[in-house]
């Protein structure tokens, strides 16, 4: 019975890895362009002519008489929809395992995954390229565009990115493991895909076994430990599309765990490398700080400060981000997109055929700062204060509730830390979230209301947890 319930897991990421492959091979004949305007259902990868390992599937499936646009997008909406019900019933009828024997189906499990082409979102050629162009071509991808090289679309390392016009969205701290990573290649894509998925293996590795440590005790630790191992949304969205968000999710995991022991230096340290991946966990530095007054950890507090500032200010000085015209950034960052605002706004174009006010936006962040200052003095104030608790409640709001820009693999950043504060819910809207798979990505308002508000409700209104008990989705 556990050989057929973990078989269905397997199964399905074998037929992603099959999909994948068959999609790189059908799209173009000429040279592998995987990417429809419509829709990026697939990569947008394009290779050097001659690859061989182009040329091996290419000639076998793709040198036909026809254009396979519009099949191809049908195929691919029907494939999806079948893995997403595959993983989903996968999920739900997951192996009743120890600790170890679900650690070992869930590496097994990821390392599928890292083989598989990514085939749903462009950002790791967008991670790749960033990084090669540091490395080939000295540029600061701060200041710098990929479009700005001439020669751009005629290398594999830089043309299968999607935004080549804008300068880079991410932290110093990543774009550093981009150079580094792409340097380690030696300008092959295949070998800085494989570099950039490996890595997020290694974190996945330490998110299990970080929780490991935390949840041995719990009393539901192996189903809390289950839900993250084995969560198809995890394996796919960072080991499959090979998203940087659980580094994130794992940090602030990490972090929040420090304060916790009153390691407050380490926790310090630990979030602003995070902080300088993506911005977002720069939120919880004012809890930490908090704590160690509370608990009169001065010299830690300073030493966490000192370390803290000294990493920011050294990558602040290697790309001398204090030089650089941050507009293009700025407005990268502030896109309104399947969040609860865009929600809002295409509502409102849909009525009046304009977008909502400006200050409607900042309607929106202001309120988050309103709670934010209210959840610090209540943490500030409290006798037992559960860092782990306001932690999750401060992202989420951000992330579900204020934020104008919203993707799905965000949940990854709060997904390790949900497992210890609200279960049901992050495992719950993981597996919405998978219909990011499907064309309900593309569909503003109806992606908000079945993946975010829709469970949100049933969850906080209770109506949900019989339902999810019966799945085995819900703690005992």
């Amino acid at each position: 019975m556990v050989i057929m319930q973990a078989y269905w897991l397997h199964l399905s990421f074998f037929i992603i890895l099959l999909g994948s492959w068959l999609a790189f091979a059908l799209a173009n004949s000429s040279e592998a362009l995987i990417y429809l305007p419509l829709k990026s259902f697939f990569i947008p990868i394009e290779l050097e002519a001659g690859s061989k390992l182009w040329a091996a599937a290419a000639d076998l499936l793709a040198r036909k008489a026809f254009k396979p646009e519009f099949i191809y997008k049908l195929v691919h909406e029907l494939s999806m929809w079948l893995i997403v019900s595959a993983l989903v019933f996968g999920f739900i009828k997951r192996p009743q395992l120890d600790f170890k024997k679900i650690r070992n189906l869930a590496l097994g499990l990821a390392a599928i995954a890292v083989l598989i082409i990514p085939a749903d979102s462009s950002d790791l050629w967008g991670y790749i390229a960033r990084g090669w162009q540091q490395v080939a071509y000295d540029a600061n991808p701060f200041s710098s565009v990929v479009a700005d090289i001439d020669v751009w679309r005629d290398q594999a390392m830089l043309k299968n990115i999607l935004w080549q016009h804008n300068p880079s969205p991410y932290g110093p701290l990543f774009m550093l493991l981009a150079k580094y990573l792409t340097s380690l290649s030696g300008g092959n894509l295949w070998l800085a895909m494989l570099l950039f998925k490996v890595f997020n293996y290694g974190i996945f590795v330490a998110t299990l076994t970080l929780l490991e440590k935390l949840l041995e005790d719990h009393k539901h630790g192996l189903w809390l430990y289950t839900a993250f191992a084995l969560n198809p949304f995890v394996i796919a969205e960072f080991l499959w599309n090979a998203h940087n968000d659980l580094i994130m999710g794992f940090g602030i995991l990490l972090s929040v765990y420090l304060a916790s022991k009153s390691k407050f230096a380490s926790s310090m340290f630990v979030l602003t490398l995070v902080t300088m991946v993506k911005y977002i966990s720069l939120v919880l530095l004012p809890l930490i700080v908090l704590l160690a007054i509370k608990e009169k950890k001065w010299r830690d507090l300073v030493l966490g400060l000192v370390v803290s500032v000294a990493l920011i200010y050294s990558l602040i000085s290697h790309y001398h981000l204090l030089e650089i015209d941050y507009s293009q950034i700025s407005n990268n960052i502030s896109l309104s997109h399947k969040s609860l605002f865009d929600s809002c706004n295409s509502l409102f174009k849909y009525i009046s055929r304009q977008d909502l006010p400006q200050t409607l936006r900042w309607l929106f962040l202001g309120s988050f700062g309103i709670f934010a200052l209210t959840s610090y003095y209540r943490f500030a104030r409290a006798s037992k204060p559960d860092i782990f608790k306001v932690s999750f409640w401060l992202i989420f709001v951000l992330l579900f509730v204020a934020s104008p820009k919203f993707h799905s693999w965000y949940l990854l950043m709060l997904l390790p830390l949900g497992l210890l504060v609200e279960a049901e819910l992050v495992v719950i809207l993981s597996l919405t979230h998978l219909l990011s798979l499907t064309f309900i990505d593309q569909a503003n308002i109806l992606n908000y209301l079945l993946m975010t508000a829709l469970p949100c409700y049933l969850y906080f209104s209770k109506q949900f947890h019989p339902f999810l008990s019966k799945l085995g989705l819900q703690c005992k």
